[in-house]
């Protein structure tokens, strides 16, 4: 059975989304920081015969994450983003999500596929202390805009205002390396942090200043600090020139994520 879940279910949810937390960090931030149901987020759990939950997906904004560690009901969650009609984006560990493709009528080239890796220690000598990485403020997001323009591989940048809210909700944080002018010329973000883990974002330096070690002292501060409270540092790759950066660094594969982009509608049917 599959329903919304209730207050009194978060308590469960968050065990069940802790055997595997890494892989749930966008879950668990997200029902830590806002709570399980508001204008913009919504979380749905799958019940057995024995009420013990085995798959939860959330929506945040139009994004859906899902996850589960047994066989579950795909046609009923894919019923669900259909009905909302709202979905752009679904993601998760690949072995669960991918399950929805018949579901959904996902087209496999309109698949994002990313390994997925975790930090729990530095590799021996990789720490790095630059006096130059600053911790930014809601202040700084129109420099760190301005920066997001000139990363061809971003895309679209994220809006101001989901920017603030996670710097305001303390849902991520923001490191970067400004120049003699003040511009941001480099930065990591942190996003979906949560009591256990952290998913690192938004790594980028203006073409013009790369091959100067920036970014790696905005990531290797970032998850120094994240390591210092506690959290798993996560991020994804899919190169595997950053793939083996990030190695350097300590990070370990710990398996691999899938992100599809929904057709506008979702689906035909399931």
């Amino acid at each position: 059975m599959i329903r919304k879940l209730v207050p009194e279910d978060v308590s469960e949810a968050l065990n069940f989304l802790g055997e595997e937390s890494a892989f749930n960090l966008f879950i668990i931030g997200d029902i830590e920081n806002f709570g399980i149901e508001t204008d913009f987020q919504a979380v749905w759990g799958e019940f057995n015969d024995q009420e013990r939950l085995v798959a939860v997906m959330l929506r945040y904004f139009n994004s859906y994450v899902l996850y589960a560690d047994s066989p579950y009901d795909a046609s009923g969650f894919s019923a669900i983003i259909i009905e909302n009609g709202d979905g752009k984006l679904l993601s998760g560990k690949a072995s669960v999500v991918s399950q929805m493709e018949k579901h959904l009528h996902l087209d496999s080239g309109r698949n994002k596929a990313s390994y997925f890796c975790t930090l729990r220690e530095f590799a021996p000598g990789m720490m790095q202390q630059d006096p130059r990485v600053k911790s930014a403020t809601e202040e700084d997001i129109g420099r760190i805009l301005k920066l997001y323009e000139l990363i061809k591989e971003f895309g679209a940048p994220p809006s101001r205002e989901m920017l603030a809210k996670n710097l305001a909700n303390h849902a991520g944080r923001i490191y970067f390396i400004e120049d003699h002018s003040g511009n941001i010329v480099s930065m990591a973000q942190s996003t979906a942090e949560n009591s256990r883990s952290a998913m690192i974002v938004g790594v980028a330096t203006d073409p013009r200043e790369r091959r100067r070690g920036l970014a790696s002292a905005c990531v290797s501060k970032l998850c120094q600090d994240l390591l210092a409270e506690g959290k798993e540092a996560c991020l994804f790759y899919s190169n595997p020139q950053a793939g083996r950066i990030y190695k350097r660094l300590g990070f370990n594969d710990i398996g691999t994520w899938n992100m599809y982009t929904l057709n506008q509608p979702a689906a035909t049917g399931v």
